[in-house]
């Protein structure tokens, strides 16, 4: 398994930790909102995920903060910081087929829940190292002056 250990600059370590950190919180308030029965985080969730109780995972009773498909990405994009999985377009290219089929085949023919979460799996695990990669990016850029020389002791 090839992963972003390789991949290093100024920061690499701490943006991974920071990214890993985030998305950690992230999926813990998906299960949290249930448990502690948190309408803020509900709330908050709304404006991403329409949260329909039949297309969600219940935890004591009360449905996640998201939707199964929702859910799967989110916890996906976790393991795959968790694993260092490294982007690869093709996997990229396959989780989106995979999910654009899945959401096609729901609306036309038959909707499992183990077809939403397994779309969502994939899609989370391999977008990811994408979005990691794109904020590395991001960074190392604001690192540069406009003549092209890298500023030594950038933030």
């Amino acid at each position: 398994m090839s992963t972003l250990a390789s991949v290093t600059g100024p920061g690499a370590a701490r943006l991974h930790t920071l990214l890993w950190s985030a998305a950690a919180v992230w999926c813990g308030a998906i299960l949290l909102a249930p448990i502690a029965g948190l309408d803020s985080i509900y709330a908050f969730f709304s404006t991403i995920c329409h949260q329909m109780t039949e297309r969600s995972w219940h935890l004591g009773g009360e449905p996640l903060a998201v939707c199964i498909r929702c859910t799967a990405i989110y916890f996906g994009a976790l393991a795959a910081l968790a694993v260092r999985l490294a982007p690869r377009t093709w996997l990229l290219r396959l989780a989106l087929g995979a999910m654009g089929v899945e959401f096609i085949a729901a609306r036309l023919w038959i909707d499992w829940e183990v077809t939403r979460a397994l779309s969502g799996l994939l899609l989370g695990l391999a977008a990811a190292g994408f979005v990691e990669r794109g904020l590395r990016e991001m960074l190392d850029r604001r690192r540069t002056v406009p003549s092209g020389r890298v500023l030594e002791n950038a933030p």
